[in-house]
């Protein structure tokens, strides 16, 4: 019998790297009147749409280039958070791992390769790829030719948890990356975990549940 194919689509920033505190002190040189609180309710959407309609005062910097430049001068500070390389190792023994990313794909490689999980993925799409998600998982869905009960997405922002929902992928979210337990919970994802070893366990759970609704069904 063959191997039911399953596929977690992992989000980069705020699930394997700790890289919160990075971006905002970026986002808050560009803009002055960025509050910690109000950067983390701009994660509800797609960022780059997030971006788009943002109300600026004339002390704020914009354009996205400047952004990405000056995000260059403190990438190599970013770290995985611990335990993410041997939670990915162990999901990547059982399931097919693939990152779609608001960053840049060659960063995201790069901080894959240092922590020596770059194998671990089959794919890597970050913003040059698309900067709507909803897109990249698509491509994702048609590249393996699997449906979206075959994925399930892990992030740490409600706006992934709406763009999984738009390509019919359900998410599970973490809780240590950009945006605290009670907002995630009004994306209703199948769980919440607080700890990258809690996760393997979660999208066992997962796949379990949805094996057994489409064997109900058939």
């Amino acid at each position: 019998m063959q191997k039911e194919r399953t596929f977690v689509l992992f989000d980069f920033d705020g699930v394997i790297a700790d890289s919160y505190h990075q971006l905002f002190q970026v986002a808050h040189a560009m803009h002055p009147h960025f509050t910690e609180e109000f950067y983390r309710t701009i994660w509800d959407e797609n960022i780059y749409d997030a971006w788009k309609s943002l109300e600026c005062t004339d002390t704020c910097r914009r354009g996205e280039g400047e952004f990405f430049k000056e995000f260059d001068l403190l990438k190599h500070t970013i770290r995985l958070f611990p335990g993410a390389d041997s939670m990915i190792r162990m999901l990547a023994g059982e399931h097919t791992l693939a990152i779609i990313s608001s960053g840049i794909s060659i960063d995201v490689m790069a901080h894959l390769e240092k922590g020596g999980i770059a194998a671990c993925f089959s794919d890597v799409f970050g913003k040059d790829v698309h900067l709507s998600k909803v897109e990249k998982i698509n491509m994702i869905l048609h590249r393996y030719k699997i449906q979206a009960r075959d994925c399930v997405f892990v992030t740490d922002t409600l706006g992934d948890i709406r763009e999984a929902a738009s390509s019919g992928v359900e998410a599970i979210a973490v809780s240590w990356g950009f945006q605290p337990r009670e907002r995630l919970e009004r994306g209703n994802p199948f769980q919440i975990v607080d700890r990258p070893e809690d996760l393997v366990h979660a999208v066992g759970a997962y796949f379990a549940e949805k094996r057994s609704y489409v064997s109900a069904r058939e």
